[in-house]
């Protein structure tokens, strides 16, 4: 009851403010979400560009590697599938052991 009566009472104190102050409020809430947005864009955009500079660094680490050790590369690549492999089967021997 008492919420009620308090939304009530600050209607009233609205009401009674001038339109002119009524109207800043409201441009003033308006510039304070367009400005989250664009801080939100923003900071979007650098994610962004930030996950495409660590992806052509990576390949381009990985095509250095490969040009300059290639019997290195290629037992770095075979463990990283090998690991892959393993975990594959130990997820099967779970769902197996789930069945039993």
């Amino acid at each position: 009851m008492q919420q009620s009566h308090d939304v009530c009472h600050q209607a009233v104190q609205e009401s009674e403010r001038p339109l002119a102050l009524v109207q800043l409020d409201e441009a003033a809430r308006r510039d304070t979400v367009h400005s989250q947005r664009r801080v939100d864009v923003q900071e979007e955009q650098m994610t962004d560009v930030a996950k495409k500079s660590v992806t052509v660094l990576v390949i381009a680490f990985a095509a250095f590697y490969l040009l300059t050790q290639p019997e290195n590369a290629a037992a770095a690549l075979k463990t990283a599938l090998d690991a892959v492999v393993d975990g594959l089967r130990a997820i099967a021997r779970f769902f197996t052991a789930l069945g039993d």
